[in-house]
């Protein structure tokens, strides 16, 4: 009756998982033009949302054991080195059903190639997460109809453009939903 499972010697390790988000990061003053959207919307919707993330592009969303980590972060090496920089355009707005407001990506193609990189290199995270199929950069989600509808009306009129090099990508991971974010690895994407 030697079960080491049954041992009082025996502590199991607890197990921590964290909320990953891989991204591309927009550069400072595409920041700060897209905060100013996001600011503005807060103001006049009350909607906090909005501020609470800073702009950029999500990849994929996944949660992972702290023990995955080293080899997550090989396969996304893996899949980043057959990536070469390229340039995102932002072009307008588009909305996800009512609840969600976001910039368009005009040039969508470079960044669905990435995902599907990464989506092969880490299959194993699809049940337990989120591969960005259409690109976007959020203004504000989480909406209600009302609140919908009376930004829409006004994002309808307006006009957004930007574009920039995407050279890199960003991997960050938290304990909990109200807990901050912090940055594991920047990807470095090649250049042609």
């Amino acid at each position: 009756m030697n079960n080491p499972a049954h041992s009082p010697s025996y502590i199991e390790t607890p197990v921590e998982v964290y909320e990953y988000l891989l991204f591309i990061s927009p550069p400072e003053k595409i920041k700060e033009e897209v905060m100013i959207l996001k600011t503005e919307f807060h103001q006049q919707l009350n909607h906090i949302q909005a501020v609470k993330s800073k702009p950029h592009i999500t990849l994929i969303n996944f949660g992972a054991k702290i023990q995955e980590e080293g080899m997550i972060i090989q396969r996304i090496c893996k899949a980043v080195s057959v990536h070469h920089q390229f340039e995102v355009s932002l072009k307008n707005f588009g909305h996800f059903g009512f609840h969600t407001i976001y910039i368009s990506i005009d040039t969508p193609a470079p960044i669905v190639k990435l995902v599907q990189s990464l989506y092969s290199e880490l299959y194993f995270l699809k049940g337990r997460g989120f591969f960005a199929r259409n690109p976007h950069m959020t203004i504000a989600k989480g909406l209600d109809e009302d609140k919908f509808y009376s930004a829409m009306a006004d994002f309808h009129r307006r006009e957004y453009v930007a574009t920039f090099v995407a050279n890199r990508i960003v991997l960050m991971k938290r304990k909990g939903k109200f807990s901050r974010y912090e940055i594991v690895k920047e990807f470095e994407l090649g250049i042609e």
